[in-house]
């Protein structure tokens, strides 16, 4: 059972919820401040306000990002003191190295395939925000961001309750069931969610919406009894 009490980093996006934490605020911020980001649509800052406070409240020292070259997201993890590595099979190299010289970030990149990419654990949490819809082998890859993390693991996706893409070069949304499947995956590797309710309510971004789900290894789940 869900305890109501608690911020649920799980969850669909909805605009209402901006009232109920205060990290999409420095993503607006960061993003206003300096153009040096890849074109990102405005509730991103959701997604990457969800993340950071995932992150933040979890006290988390190390992180890979998974597919997010380019973004805000690795600087500004860096900026809170985490230290942040991007593995991305497009070479966002220079762009990366651009950031890291304009913000006096340090944030760390590899060029590579995510599948490819070899297991060391020794990353406290892994991010994946919106990239999992365009993989094909995209449960394999959902298994690989277990295995590369000690403790915490936050994923945002694209929501419709049909399960159709509805943007170019994305292969498929999510749905309930196919949420509830990752969550069956997670808790087979011992990782479990702070929330297993998805109810869709209406698209709030192009013909869908997003979904977040944050795990963690062992027990989060004072959440979820």
């Amino acid at each position: 059972m869900v305890d109501k009490e608690k911020f649920l980093y799980s969850r669909i996006l909805n605009p209402d919820d901006y009232s109920l934490f205060n990290e999409h605020k420095i993503i607006d911020s960061f993003h206003k401040k300096y153009n040096i980001f890849r074109m990102e649509h405005e509730h991103r800052k959701w997604e990457y306000g969800l993340a950071l406070k995932f992150l933040l409240d979890n006290n988390t020292k190390t992180v890979l990002e998974v597919g997010g070259g380019g973004s805000s997201l690795a600087p500004i993890l860096y900026k809170y003191g985490i230290d942040v590595t991007v593995v991305d099979m497009q070479n966002e190299g220079d762009v990366i190295a651009n950031q890291n010289r304009i913000l006096g970030t340090n944030v760390k990149f590899v060029l590579d395939d995510f599948l490819n990419y070899p297991i060391n654990n020794k990353y406290d949490a892994v991010t994946c925000i919106s990239v999992l819809e365009h993989i094909p082998r995209h449960n394999s890859a959902f298994i690989k961001l277990l295995e590369h993390s000690r403790k915490l693991v936050f994923i945002t996706v694209d929501f419709h309750p049909s399960g159709d893409p509805f943007s170019q070069n994305h292969l498929r949304t999510y749905n309930t069931e196919s949420l509830m499947n990752y969550i069956k995956m997670a808790r087979e590797k011992n990782f479990v969610p702070d929330n297993t309710e998805f109810h869709y309510t209406k698209n709030f971004v192009y013909q869908y919406t997003f979904a977040s789900l944050a795990l963690e290894r062992g027990e989060v789940g004072s959440h979820v009894q």
